[in-house]
């Protein structure tokens, strides 16, 4: 396996992009690609160098820098201090931008791949409440969030962390979007908040509530955006 690298440079943006490929190509690995076609690997899986080459090139041509306040005005996705133009291509995205916070760890996720199934709500009831009862947490809210134009829900848990001392609160907030009505312009959306290993002091449970709704209220598909 190697890797290849792209850079770009976009007002005043620098980007590193990275991306691992397959290139048994060299005469050296004759008898290993013989091997694996034998084992029933196909012969473009071990050549894929070209294919990621296309890849990286296509994302780095709608690639851009962008400050934090900027709302791009076409179709894409915005990422920290950048934007990805979407060219139509109807392309396959799965998006995840991470914060790791003082107090909190803060995942957003957007996924265009998912197929159409059941909400938030619907799901944990069969997989989350049975948790809660083994690890004696307990239900802080749940229901649906009503935003603009989103099909919303949320479950926010509270518990003990699994250390030593066991006196140290656990939380978990998740927030999903679209999973009913999930397809390439409906991509499905999640927001996951929680503390693990993180003591979080200093809040109370209706301070860290708000923390969540400042966050997750905010959301709204942007004008244009597919």
């Amino acid at each position: 396996k190697r890797t290849l690298e792209g850079h770009l440079y976009s007002q005043g943006v620098a980007f590193t992009l990275y991306s691992d490929f397959f290139d048994h190509t060299d005469p050296k690995y004759i008898d290993k690609k013989k091997m694996l076609i034998n084992a029933g690997l196909s012969e473009s899986s071990l050549n894929t160098k070209n294919k990621k080459l296309a890849e990286m090139q296509n994302l780095l041509s709608g690639l851009s820098g962008r400050k934090d306040d900027e709302v791009p005005g076409q179709p894409g996705f915005c990422i920290p201090e950048g934007f990805v133009r979407d060219e139509k291509r109807n392309e396959k995205e799965k998006i995840t931008l991470r914060y790791n916070l003082k107090n909190f760890t803060l995942a957003v996720n957007s996924n265009n791949t998912s197929k159409k199934g059941e909400s938030l709500l619907t799901w944990g009831k069969r997989d989350i409440e049975p948790a809660l009862l083994r690890i004696q947490a307990h239900t802080l809210r749940k229901g649906k969030v009503s935003l603009p134009g989103i099909d919303a829900e949320e479950w926010l848990v509270k518990g003990r962390q699994e250390v030593s001392d066991n006196n140290v609160n656990a939380y978990r907030f998740i927030f999903y979007a679209n999973e009913q009505v999930a397809d390439d312009k409906h991509p499905v959306f999640s927001v996951n908040l929680h503390n693990s290993s993180l003591r979080t002091e200093g809040y109370t449970d209706s301070q860290r509530v708000d923390i969540w709704d400042r966050i997750t209220r905010t959301f709204r598909y942007k004008p244009n955006a597919f």
